[in-house]
């Protein structure tokens, strides 16, 4: 009985142990199965594709066209560029979402061939709806049907688009960059006009001549690039000589532009489309006012690519008298003679009826015709801003007390990558040796520290003039944009340096920021 007992305990537990033995393969396969639904699909990898263009244009060669410094070069780049922007952004299944900007390289004789590169964010666009997702490659074949049905679409309207609509059938090319294998290389590049304007108070007004090529009368077409934070302000204001006749463009009390046209007795006012968002966001915007109809009396207002706005004035109209203003004397960008705040951020690309008049105000020295006041104002030829580039601020005031610094140091083949948190200058000084001593193509430093809204522009302006102080013995040029508060610098000279004891007071105080230094001297890359 004894053994029959323990054969029969011993079967039991066999028949135990088996049991439990399926249950875990069971839940093993479960748990394996479910791994395979919940772990994420591996996705292509994500970067930043770069696209070189070429297509040619009819219109007549102007050998200016090919002095990359001159005002001709200048205006008709921006123009093109406008142009691109407009298409690009209308890229098809939304994918226009990931452009980022385009720079002109050069124009040569051919008519005008045009070469450019864009430059993207992602290499594809998904776009969700409740039945589908879209995914769009962001390739050389997007960009080229891209271009040549914005083309053919320009042929339609050439008002709006006087230069695409004339592309050369069969001259678009587009070859995309391999910006993994590419070596940094030094190309001629054009600059990107823009003013940061500092303060609420700063006034930049031009006396306009025929004599000195910025004039404006009619005021078919205009566009307008901005950044700003704050509710006020005027884009630009230019007001006739013997009347008080003007046309202005400006941001309203709710965030959103106005353009206004004021001539003899008559006042149009336009105000852009209610998009249920503000444009003082602090990211970059682009403006357009154009007319159409038979006696271009119908005025259209768009900012980026949301709902226009449509001003349809009834016979007469001062918009159906050609020009609005009979002698426009002043320009002011900012604010004028009577307003107490102007505008504080960033104005750039500004071109009316296919004139630039930004490209003049930095050259050396600066026309007459152009006034600054206070007179000890900095302006400075800068970018606006990146769509990509984003800022997280609290509430709360600007804090020094130690800053974090990210690094992505590839320093003689080995990896500084962590990050470093120090004490101010301890921590800057200590930045800066680590980028004179490290060969390098790129370098890209990351800080924070809490800001309020209002206290956005001061702490930036406090920094660019630390930099002034560190950077100056260096042969090292940079640009800041306060709007995005993204801060280029580039090495003129390709030197290396070392910090000497004089900088070691330098303490920055600047909210988010990210600073991008070509080591080798060459163009700056967007990050």
């Amino acid at each position: 009985m004894v053994h029959r007992s323990a054969n029969r305990r011993l079967m039991i537990g066999a028949l135990i142990v088996l049991f439990l033995a399926v249950i875990a393969a069971i839940a093993g396969v479960v748990i394996f199965l479910a791994s395979k639904e919940d772990t994420p699909r591996s996705t292509p990898r994500q970067f930043s594709p770069v696209f070189d263009i070429q297509f040619s244009i009819n219109k007549t060669w102007n050998p200016n066209y090919g002095d990359p410094n001159s005002a001709d070069f200048q205006q008709l780049s921006t123009r093109i560029r406008n142009e691109l922007d407009s298409i690009f952004r209308a890229a098809m299944n939304n994918a226009g979402e990931q452009y980022n900007y385009t720079e002109i390289i050069s124009f040569s004789n051919g008519s005008i061939v045009t070469k450019c590169t864009t430059y993207w964010k992602r290499n594809s666009h998904t776009q969700k709806t409740k039945d589908s997702i879209t995914i769009t490659p962001i390739d050389d074949v997007l960009i080229y049907q891209t271009l040549l049905d914005g083309s053919q679409t320009a042929e339609n309207d050439p008002v709006t688009f006087p230069l695409l609509s004339n592309i050369k059938d069969g001259s678009i090319t587009v070859v995309e960059v391999d910006t993994d294998k590419t070596p940094t290389t030094t190309s001629t590049t054009t600059t990107l006009q823009g003013i940061n304007i500092p303060d609420h108070n700063v006034m930049i007004k031009y006396t306009l001549d025929q004599n000195q090529g910025i004039y404006f009368s009619d005021f078919m077409n205009i566009s307008v690039r901005f950044n700003t934070l704050y509710n006020q302000g005027f884009l630009f204001w230019i007001n006739d000589e013997a009347t008080s006749d003007y046309v202005s463009m400006d941001i309203n009390d709710f965030g959103r532009v106005r353009f206004t046209a004021k001539a003899r007795y008559e006042r149009v006012e336009v105000n852009s489309a209610n998009v249920g968002h503000s444009y003082t966001d602090g990211k970059e915007h682009t403006v357009r006012m154009w007319r159409t109809g038979s006696d271009a009396n119908e005025l259209h207002l768009q900012v980026d690519n949301d709902q226009e706005a449509l001003l349809s004035m009834t016979q007469p109209s001062i918009l159906s008298n050609d020009p609005i203003l009979t002698k426009p004397k002043f320009m002011y960008l900012g604010k004028n003679e009577t307003t107490q705040n102007g505008f504080k951020g960033c104005i750039s690309h500004i071109e009316i009826d296919g004139v630039n008049p930004l490209v003049e105000i930095y050259r050396v020295p600066r026309p007459s015709f152009i006034d600054v006041t206070p007179n000890n104002t900095i302006l400075r030829n800068d970018v606006c801003g990146y769509d990509d580039i984003t800022v997280d601020v609290s509430d709360s005031v600007c804090q020094n007390e130690s800053l974090l610094v990210q690094f992505a140091l590839p320093c003689l083949a080995t990896n500084l990558g962590s990050v470093l948190a120090a004490q101010n200058q301890t921590m800057f000084c200590s930045v800066l040796e680590n980028i004179a001593d490290c060969i390098v193509d790129r370098i890209y430093l990351a800080t924070s520290v809490q800001c309020t809204d209002d206290d956005k522009y001061d702490a930036v302006r406090k920094f660019e003039s630390q930099l002034n102080i560190v950077f100056a013995t260096y042969g090292i040029t940079y640009q800041i944009q306060p709007c995005k508060y993204f801060i280029k610098i580039k090495n003129a000279k390709g030197n290396q340096h070392t910090l000497t004891d004089r900088e070691e007071g330098i303490v920055p105080v600047t909210p988010d920021f990210q600073i991008s230094l070509d080591k080798k001297g060459g163009d700056l890359q967007q990050h």
